[in-house]
């Protein structure tokens, strides 16, 4: 998506309202989010800033930038890793008769 496009605000503060609640119910050590979020490089950031907004002073711990960077994260290893790791648990399954 565009820098400028109108929706790419829209679509980030969707995101982050995910990410606001996993992090509210769930209380993860971190939420890997890839595909198109993180192709660009630059939705990603903005994802985090909204939800730093939406989390406001209610967790100490994420009220700071880098903590929220540190929690909302690219995959580490990379764009494919989803269908890698797929591809690995079919072969896994088919190797014990799963």
């Amino acid at each position: 998506m565009l820098r400028d496009h109108p929706g790419r605000s829209i679509i980030a503060g969707y995101i982050a309202q995910l990410a606001t609640s996993i992090v509210l119910l769930h209380s993860p050590e971190c939420i890997v989010i890839g595909g198109g979020v993180t192709e660009g490089g630059d939705l990603l950031p903005e994802v985090r800033r909204a939800t730093q907004r939406l989390l406001g002073d209610y967790l100490p711990p994420l009220q700071h930038e880098a903590q929220v960077a540190d929690l909302i994260r690219a995959p580490a290893l990379g764009p494919d890793s989803a269908i890698a790791g797929a591809m690995l648990m079919a072969r896994d399954a088919l190797r014990s008769g799963s």
